[in-house]
């Protein structure tokens, strides 16, 4: 069975023993606990880290590629600038 981190944060404390002492969720933690009280786990799959180096921009304009029907050319702003 797969439960994601999000629905156990409604029925789990972020501070210790299942967090941090800041109440940050700890996935590894969390995952002991669980297996010394209930069930094991048998793994753990991170979804975010595929998306590491994306960023998020603004299309400013669209124009047609000079040289090609199916492709166009954008100038787009994100955090980093034009």
């Amino acid at each position: 069975m797969k439960i994601s981190l999000d629905w156990l944060g409604d029925f789990l404390d972020w501070n210790e023993p299942f967090g941090s002492a800041q109440g940050k969720k700890n996935p590894q933690r969390i995952a002991e606990r669980i297996t010394a009280c209930t069930a094991e786990v048998d793994g753990m799959i991170s979804q975010g880290t595929q998306l590491n180096g994306c960023c998020v921009g603004k299309i400013l304009t669209v124009e047609k590629h000079p040289n090609a029907d199916k492709l166009s050319l954008c100038d787009v702003e994100t955090d980093k600038g034009k």
